[in-house]
């Protein structure tokens, strides 16, 4: 007689970006792993932090590159484009048609490196513009101050699909292509409970259908 495999249960904790439990691929990993895997629970904590995978976290979720330093795993979810966002109302009144209408913009600024390396790669003054709000770390808020009207966002696609769907944030300049960001999944062991597999592999389908 086989021997029933024993399916997957306890608590698993990922380690995410501030704002990305509200992202659509991880909406749909909490909806999917309540159908296939009932007895898992999730924990998910938000912090830009990198969290300790040996004490704090199972799974880490980053969008920055992340080498692998002894037996940990570093498994790509998805590759996501980078985006300059406003709502239709603020592009109304401020018409971005070239990029240097971008240096007259008024900026939520959720991280000046980002924002720079931006600017770089369209060839533009290599500056913090005056015109900005700084939100250090919170993407989260900068894409909903840009909702709300407030000014442009140097935005993930993953992040903001939803909103790019209902036309409360419009792309600006898109035929203008910029960097990729790939999402990874870090674990700091190769072999996994089979509660952690689990959620690696829901991780993986959500995030593959999302990108």
């Amino acid at each position: 007689m086989g021997v029933l495999k024993a399916e997957p249960e306890g608590e698993v904790r990922i380690s995410l970006p501030t704002g990305y439990s509200e992202t659509t691929p991880l909406k749909q990993v909490v909806f999917m792993l309540r159908q296939r895997c009932p007895k898992v629970r999730l924990v998910l904590l938000e912090s830009n932090r990198m969290a300790d995978l040996h004490e704090e976290a199972d799974i880490a979720i980053r969008a920055v590159p992340i080498p692998e330093e002894g037996d940990s795993v570093v498994r790509t979810l998805a590759v996501w484009k980078t985006l300059i966002c406003a709502s239709p109302a603020y592009l109304k009144n401020h018409p971005i048609r070239h990029a240097r209408d971008l240096m007259q913009a008024h900026w939520l600024n959720h991280s000046s490196r980002v924002l720079l390396h931006t600017f770089r790669h369209l060839g533009l003054p290599e500056y913090l513009p005056e015109r900005r709000t700084d939100c250090p770390d919170s993407s989260l808020v900068a894409r909903e101050f840009a909702r709300s009207g407030m000014g442009l966002a140097v935005l993930l696609s993953g992040d903001v699909a939803p909103f790019l769907v209902d036309g409360s944030l419009i792309a600006v300049l898109p035929d203008i292509p910029l960097p990729t960001r790939t999402i990874h999944a870090v674990t700091a062991h190769r072999a996994q409970s089979a509660r952690v597999r689990a959620v690696l592999e829901v991780l993986t389908a959500c995030f593959r259908e999302g990108s």
